[in-house]
């Protein structure tokens, strides 16, 4: 096939991603929502038992690395009803010093979440990856948003339904957050993916993916947010882990409590 080469002559539209290689984790930004599309981290025990508790917490700032218009207005989580929250969970880079900590308060790393979600179901996640570390040689983790559509209750009986869009200050705000943990102790890699909705109601929500598993009435089981990988890469538009061999992984939860 022949292509006109007139198309390039003043240039293909740029991407609407930015890819922000870090130390210890790795940002894809969508300029488009204004946060990350996804984010990839690696921990082991070596690193974690290095963190240092006495970092000050730094404020969030903004990322050079991003053109200042495809950046997300800090301004805008203001009395939003929405926290800055971390997709790279700053506890996890302690170690790394006091730069690569502040990374993790770029605002490439940054996506709405409810403070319901931020502060209490998601945080004790974050703290039960970690303590993953010191079972597994290795973990790393792929975490995101995403947009599943809701039906405005608005439209007319008979009326194709339309789908609603949080938005504060042009930031998309994501319906869910979803976490792919994978560990490998020896020649064993153990996988997972989680999907948590994005505000007070924690019953995981089919329409993002098929959940499979039950409440439990003592602590708090993962089981009601596990989901299918393959649900969940066709949600997200990624593959993740693309040079692992699937036929290897073994269910994380079978092999370690998957609750907190």
């Amino acid at each position: 096939m022949k292509i006109d080469e007139r198309l390039y002559k003043f240039g293909l539209p740029q991407t609407i991603n930015d890819l922000l290689p870090r130390e210890h984790h790795v940002v894809l930004y969508n300029r488009a929502t204004r946060v990350p599309h996804w984010v990839l981290e690696r921990m082991d025990l070596e690193h974690m038992d290095m963190a240092d508790k006495e970092l000050k917490r730094p404020p969030f700032r903004d990322d050079p690395a991003i053109p200042a218009l495809f950046r997300a207005d800090m301004g805008a989580y203001v009395k939003s009803g929405y926290d800055r929250g971390h997709l790279a969970a700053a506890a996890n880079h302690r170690a790394s010093g006091a730069a690569t900590y502040d990374e993790t308060f770029l605002m490439s790393n940054v996506a709405p979440q409810h403070p319901y979600l931020n502060r209490k179901a998601w945080r004790h996640f974050e703290a039960y990856v970690r303590d993953l570390v010191g079972l597994f040689d290795d973990v790393c983790c792929v975490t995101g948003p995403l947009y599943v559509p809701r039906p405005d209750v608005s439209q007319a009986n008979g009326a194709a339904a339309a789908a609603t869009t949080d938005l504060i200050g042009g930031i998309i705000v994501p319906t869910h957050f979803y976490k792919v943990v994978l560990c490998v102790k020896d020649d064993n890699i153990f996988l997972e993916s989680f999907v948590f909705p994005n505000g007070p109601d924690q019953t995981h929500l089919h329409s993002a993916s098929k959940a499979n598993g039950k409440r439990s009435n003592s602590k708090t089981a993962l089981e009601q947010y596990r989901c299918s990988i393959t649900d969940l890469e066709r949600a997200a538009g990624t593959v993740f882990f693309p040079k692992l061999n699937r036929r290897r992984v073994l269910p994380l939860c079978l092999h370690v409590p998957c609750q907190f």
